[in-house]
Order: structure tokens, then C-alpha cells, then sequence
């Protein structure tokens, strides 16, 4: 492929992967994986960065959901007519206050509310959310894969910290969703979490992988794990 026409590469998904608002400037602040990833792919190939045969394009929000992505997934990735789209998405699906209004609106809101009060396998096993999520989830690859884009599913790592008892231990709940429809559809999968493990069998502190705060945002050594992770899938993929 010439440098005229260089790939679209669409990294999609909620505060792990973009800022807030979709698009807004942050590279005065910290970097993405998403930015690594083009780093990466460029040091490759010897390109000037941003000037290699692949183009990363950051579409990540924070506080974003399955739901969200599905209804806007037109003005947001498919314009942009991408050839590979990394989605990593659902952690917002089982938030506990989301998982209180989902069940409310099934009339469960009073089981539903202690369930998110206490904040653990209660609010991740609620059926009504996994449905959605996969639903969401087929709907939003099967219209990536008609309009022509190859899509990689990532699934997300486990909340670390310090301190347990404060890690947002929802973050992964839908991690099996994610890998059934991976499987379904006939779509790669990247459990991120192997990645993780490693990296903390090597001796990198937990606190320099992920927030101590809730344990699953990203600090700049988890920013780099992700990248690396996915620039060896996408080469094992022969997609880049």
C-alpha cells in the first residue's frame, strides 16, 4: 500500500481508550494507547510520526456504553470508513447505576438497587444487561464488517490495586459477552489481561498499570501494555 493511501485504523471504546468529548484535544496532557499504537506502527516501517501507511484515529469516550456506541456508530466510525476497527467496550454497561436504572425500567429496581449498592456479582450477573451488551455489540460489528472493516474485540484486564475494596470490580464483568460474540461472529479476540499479569510477574508496580483509585483506568505503563498487546495481535492478524 502507498503512503498516499495509508489505512484507517478506529480505536472505539469508552474512557480506556478516549477523552471526553470524542475527538477533543488531551496531547498536551498524557498519551493514549491509541497514540502508541500509531507510534509503533510507525517506528516499524522508519515513517515520520503520523506519516507511516497506518492511521490511528482515536474514538473512545469516557462513560461510554454498548447503547451508546450502537446509535451513533454512523457519525462516529463509519464515516470515516475505516479498514480496522479495535473495540474495547462494556465496562460501562455494568456501572452500578446504570445496572439500577436497566433494572428498574424491568421493574426489579429494589433488588437491583442493593445489588449496585454493593457493587459486585450481583450487579454483573443481572441477564437483562449481558443481553443488551451482546446485542449491542453484534449489531455494531456485523455493521463494521458490512461496510468492509476488519474488527479486533478486546476484552478488558482485571481491576488491580493496592486496595482492593476499591477497585471498580464491574470493569470486567462483561468480558465473557465480549468473547461469545467474538466466537459467534467469527471475530478475533485479545483478552488483555494476560498482558497485564505478565507485566506484574515481570515487577512493575499495580499502581504504575492502572489508577489506585479504581484500578482499571489507565497510568502510562498500562497505556503502553494495551498498545503493545494489540500491535502484536494485529501482526499475527497480517493486518498490518
Amino acid at each position: 500500500m502507498s503512503p498516499a493511501s495509508p489505512l484507517t485504523l478506529v480505536c472505539l471504546g469508552d474512557s480506556l481508550t478516549g477523552p471526553s468529548p470524542v475527538g477533543s484535544f488531551y496531547l498536551d496532557k498524557y498519551l493514549k494507547w491509541s497514540d502508541l499504537l500509531q507510534f509503533g506502527l510507525d517506528a516499524a516501517e522508519g515513517a515520520a510520526p503520523g506519516a507511516g501507511r497506518v492511521r490511528v484515529i482515536n474514538r473512545g469516550l469516557a462513560g461510554e456504553t454498548t447503547a451508546g456506541v450502537r446509535a451513533d456508530l454512523q457519525a462516529r466510525v463509519l464515516d470515516l470508513a475505516p479498514d480496522i476497527v479495535v473495540i474495547l467496550l462494556g465496562a460501562n454497561n455494568f456501572s452500578p447505576a446504570r445496572v439500577t436504572a436497566f433494572a428498574s425500567r424491568c421493574g426489579a429496581g429494589a433488588e437491583a438497587e442493593e445489588a449496585a449498592a454493593r457493587g459486585v456479582r450481583e450487579a454483573s450477573e443481572m441477564r437483562g444487561v449481558r443481553d443488551e451488551l451482546r446485542a449491542d455489540l453484534t449489531d455494531i460489528t456485523r455493521r463494521l464488517r458490512a461496510a468492509g472493516a476488519r474488527v479486533l474485540l478486546l476484552c478488558y484486564p482485571r481491576p488491580l490495586a493496592d486496595d482492593m475494596s476499591r477497585v471498580w470490580t464491574h470493569a470486567n464483568a462483561g468480558n465473557p459477552d465480549i468473547a461469545q460474540v467474538a466466537q459467534a461472529e467469527g471475530l478475533p479476540l485479545l483478552p488483555l489481561a494476560p498482558a497485564f499479569a505478565a507485566a506484574a510477574a515481570r515487577g512493575l508496580p499495580v499502581g504504575a498499570l492502572a489508577s489506585p483509585i479504581d484500578g482499571i483506568h489507565l497510568n502510562p505503563a498500562g497505556e503502553l501494555e494495551v498498545a503493545r498487546a494489540v500491535l502484536a495481535r494485529l501482526r499475527e492478524l497480517q493486518w498490518v
